[in-house]
């Protein structure tokens, strides 16, 4: 019994201190400070679409509120502000400097604008500062060097100006680990004092107007893993120092003036490294073949550079790595050709893998099957590649963007190429390919882009591409097609990009179905042989800015429901056997820059308004019976006999009915 009373009373004095706790937290001064203070950010906000703040009111403690937590030690004191995502729109309001616990403030991807405010300053218990990707304006505040204790500041993704303050360097000098103002409109140069950050992991001030060299004293920031100082201004060479950060996990200084030699012992260097990209700059010199060694690389992107030499053997051993992009370089095959993609086919992590724009030669080796079904973008384009497409390529089933365009290509495209059913893109442009066009692309159901024109391909255009529901853009032209254009094919509503069918033989008429593709913006059927008229249908093609019937077999005349065509930026409609007068509807189509109808049987007056006036931007040549126009044209001045008795046809209406109305009225009289 004894055990029993005291096992109550110790839940009586439990419930008595809970209760005591609660009458302290009423009654705590800051209370009231901290509630009044987020009511005040709360009238700031103009919208709250999700209704995060919907329940922030006095009925309720504001240590209930979404998105806030109070301190378990000081009653009622605010210490952490998390609205992530919350798609509010307004500004901060500057007494949340009353808010002098606050330890965490999360205001990422919202829409919040105007400035940070200086307030901010006055919270010296803050340890993270997260504002990332709102339109937050101005100067980043000076005085936030105040919150000594500060470790995480993340301003990336707003349209923040004017220079990098040097009042931060203190926060750098003693606890800041992530430094992350990327994406905004900084100016003037990197400032040395950063490379006193002792603390410093991450740093991030890519794509603002940052210009002059990279500070040497960077390599002094040792446990440094995120260097990122992409999309900038940046010029001379990567200083050897931070050659020296063993910690460096991702190096990015894609897309800025930088040129010299990569160090050959660079894999060597980074134990740790798992991101190095050197893009869109002025590298030089071979590739490093030490780069094997950095085995945690898992993005690999050396574009755009002028690196020469040959692919680092061995590359394969890169088990982790997703991304290796080389391409717009100067590389080479060694002397065992194409063999190194056999090599990477042990990347089996592997998703994005581009060698377009080099000097490699060979043949694509079968072994290109053995590529898991990680790989979604495989692009070899403008090389100098030889020999067939491997038929073993159907086995990429994971494959998205297939390109091996502007190469020396032949053979046929394999028949089993419909078996890869994610294919969205296919680029075999400027080849030798030869043959038809396998019928099992229409299997291929996902594809987008279908481009292989400027190749020797021969025979129909296939139906079945009409089961490719999604296509945007088909370009086969330059090549040898003929037969009749499918109206499967060109009925397709989703052609937008374009239908390219230039320089082949193809037959019959124009499809009535071509107004299905009414989002479509560029039609060129030239240079084939085409006949029939020029279906009425055309005029659905609303969006259409380039529109050209070149060289056909087409008759008639022009239809009148083409003037739905205002969008139109080039027109063609030359060599062909159309006849009629040129529609007057061309003087209003105000965004045209070139109107070529030369070459056909077209007659009467020219016209003299819009594009008209400007003989520069027209071709009318080689049709005899126009006539008029602007003077520089030299036409022969029309005749104007006719215009004359049109004229007198009226009076002679009313002569007419005069006499007739006169005989009737002297019978009246007659008959009276």
């Amino acid at each position: 019994m004894h055990l029993v009373s005291a096992f109550i009373s110790l839940i009586l004095i439990i419930h008595q201190t809970h209760s005591n706790t609660c009458i302290a937290y009423a009654s705590y001064p800051g209370n009231e400070t901290d509630m009044t203070t987020l009511l005040a950010f709360k009238d700031k906000m103009i919208e709250d679409p999700q209704g995060i703040m919907g329940s922030w009111n006095k009925s309720i403690s504001h240590c209930n509120w979404p998105g806030v937590s109070c301190s378990r030690r000081h009653a009622g004191r605010v210490v952490t502000l998390d609205l992530e995502n919350q798609k509010l729109v307004g500004t901060i309001a500057p007494n949340i400097g009353n808010l002098t616990f606050l330890r965490y403030i999360n205001l990422q991807e919202n829409r919040l604008q105007g400035h940070i405010p200086e307030e901010f300053g006055r919270l010296f218990r803050l340890k993270t500062l997260l504002l990332k990707n709102n339109e937050l304006g101005g100067e980043i505040p000076r005085n936030l060097s105040s919150c000594v204790v500060l470790k995480n500041l993340n301003l990336m993704f707003n349209q923040l100006i004017g220079r990098i303050p040097d009042e931060l360097r203190y926060l750098v000098e003693r606890k800041l680990a992530n430094f992350y103002v990327s994406e905004n409109n900084l100016i003037g140069k990197i400032p040395i004092w950063l490379g006193n950050g002792s603390s410093l992991i991450g740093l991030s001030l890519g794509n603002n107007d940052l210009r002059g060299q990279i500070p040497t004293e960077l390599g002094s920031i040792s446990k440094l893993e995120t260097l990122n100082l992409h999309f900038s201004n940046l010029t001379g060479r990567i200083p050897s120092s931070i050659y020296n950060l063993t910690s460096l996990a991702f190096l990015d200084v894609t897309a800025n003036h930088l040129h010299g030699e990569i160090p050959i012992e660079i894999g060597n260097h980074f134990p740790h490294l798992r991101g190095l990209c050197l893009s869109y700059n002025g590298f030089s010199g071979r590739l490093p073949h030490s780069l094997p060694n950095a085995t945690g690389l898992e993005l690999l992107s050396l574009s755009v550079n002028n690196f020469r030499g040959n692919i680092p053997a061995n590359l394969g051993s890169l088990r982790n790595l997703t991304s290796g992009i080389f391409s717009v370089n100067q590389l080479q095959a060694g002397p065992d050709g194409l063999s190194f993609i056999t090599d990477l086919t042990n990347c089996t992590k592997l998703e994005m893998l581009d060698f377009g724009d080099n000097k490699f030669r060979g043949e694509i080796p079968a072994s290109i099957a053995n590529f898991t079904d990680t790989l979604r973008l495989l692009i070899l384009g403008s090389n100098q590649i030889t020999g067939n497409i491997p038929p073993e390529i159907e086995n990429l089933n994971g494959i998205q963007v297939l390109a091996i365009y502007d190469n020396d290509i032949s053979g046929k495209i394999p028949q089993g190429i419909g078996k890869v059913q994610n294919l969205t893109y296919l680029l075999l442009w400027g080849n030798k390919i030869s043959g038809a066009i396998p019928s099992s692309l229409g299997n291929a159901t996902q594809l987008l882009r279908l481009v292989l024109h400027h190749n020797q391909l021969e025979g129909d255009i296939p139906p079945s591409l009409g089961w490719c529901r999604q296509l945007q853009l088909l370009r086969l032209s330059y090549n040898n097609l003929n037969g009749t254009i499918p109206k499967e094919v060109i009925s397709l509503s989703s052609l937008s990009n374009g239908f390219e069918v230039a320089q082949n033989s193809l037959t019959g008429p124009l499809p009535l179905e071509v107004g299905n593709m009414s989002q479509i913006v560029h039609l060129d059927l030239s240079r084939n042989k085409l006949t029939g008229e020029i279906p009425s249908t055309l005029s659905q093609c609303v969006m259409l800015v380039f529109l050209s019937l070149e060289g056909n077999l087409f008759e008639g005349s022009i239809p009148a429901s083409l003037r739905t065509l205002i969008g139109l930026e080039y027109l063609n409609l030359s060599r062909n056997r159309l006849s009629g007068k040129i529609p007057i509807y061309f003087e209003n189509f105000t965004v045209l820059k070139a109107l070529n109808l030369s070459f056909n049987s077209l007659e009467g007056e020219v016209l003299q308004a819009g594009i008209f006036r400007d003989m520069k931007r027209i071709s009318i040549i080689g049709n005899k019976g126009l006539c008029g126009g602007i003077q520089e044209l030299r036409l022969p001045a029309c005749k104007v006999c006719h215009t004359k008795n049109r004229r007198k046809l009226p009076k002679l209406k009313v002569s007419i009915a005069v006499i007739v109305s006169f005989f009737i009225v002297l019978t009246c009289f007659i008959v009276v």
